[in-house]
């Protein structure tokens, strides 16, 4: 193999391993985990229909926080559900006031019959949990 294999060989394993370690990650330094203060879902279900489990709680408390998703996560018989916000502020100043989660809404459907158990994943190793009747 010439030096000129070499050196273009070392070009593209540089280009490849430089190209495999960015992320594509949805989530920025700006976002941060929601405290949800209450869920509102029926008690019971029927199998097959959908429902929405709906948030409240403080989002921030200036007009540069926001509601950016939800991660929601199915495990058996169990549902990990993740309230996230962004900060947009970006080092400008931010208009006063409180930002309510108030009316964010998750649908969910279960497809067998039995007990659930949604739980709402918080700051702190804190979480809320609901267990739901599927008949």
């Amino acid at each position: 193999m010439s030096a000129k294999s070499y050196i273009l060989l070392f070009f593209v394993v540089t280009i490849c391993m430089k190209l495999s370690s960015c992320k594509n990650d949805s989530f920025s330094a700006n976002d941060y985990l929601i405290k949800v203060d209450s869920i509102h879902s029926p008690d019971s279900v029927i199998s097959n229909n959908p429902f929405d489990v709906v948030f409240f709680g403080i989002v921030g408390f200036n007009t540069c926080q926001q509601f950016k998703t939800f991660n929601t996560v199915y495990n058996n018989n169990d549902v990990n559900i993740e309230a996230w916000g962004t900060d947009n502020s970006n080092g400008a100043l931010c208009g006063e006031g409180i930002v309510y989660l108030d009316g964010h809404k998750v649908t969910l459907s279960f497809f067998q019959k039995g007990s659930y158990r949604i739980e709402v994943n918080e700051p702190n190793d804190i979480a809320l949990v609901k267990q739901i009747i599927v008949k």
